[in-house]
């Protein structure tokens, strides 16, 4: 299963940079790391909004496929976990 990160708000950060999921088994969750150049002295907050691409909204045990991620004050990275579910349908 594809889950892809489709678009990332991230206002006047610069310096960053997103690594997509790779593809998962159902049941895995799906971990996107947004990765910053430099650390800052205050929290980041990024929007993200996510693709479900050849996921079913039954595939997905999250209730929006987007939201917030909260980088704190001197971390160099942060991560967007896509928890997902097992199910009987064959996705490519």
């Amino acid at each position: 299963m594809h889950v892809p990160l489709v678009n990332i708000g991230t206002s006047s950060i610069t310096g960053i940079s997103i690594v997509d999921a790779p593809d998962i088994t159902e049941g895995e969750d799906a971990i996107f790391r947004v990765n910053l150049t430099d650390t800052y002295v205050n929290e980041i907050t990024v929007d993200y909004l996510i693709n479900t691409d050849s996921a079913t909204a039954d595939d997905l045990d999250v209730p929006a496929l987007k939201g917030k991620l909260t980088i704190p004050a001197n971390v160099p990275y942060g991560e967007i976990v896509i928890p997902t579910k097992d199910d009987n349908d064959y996705e490519m």
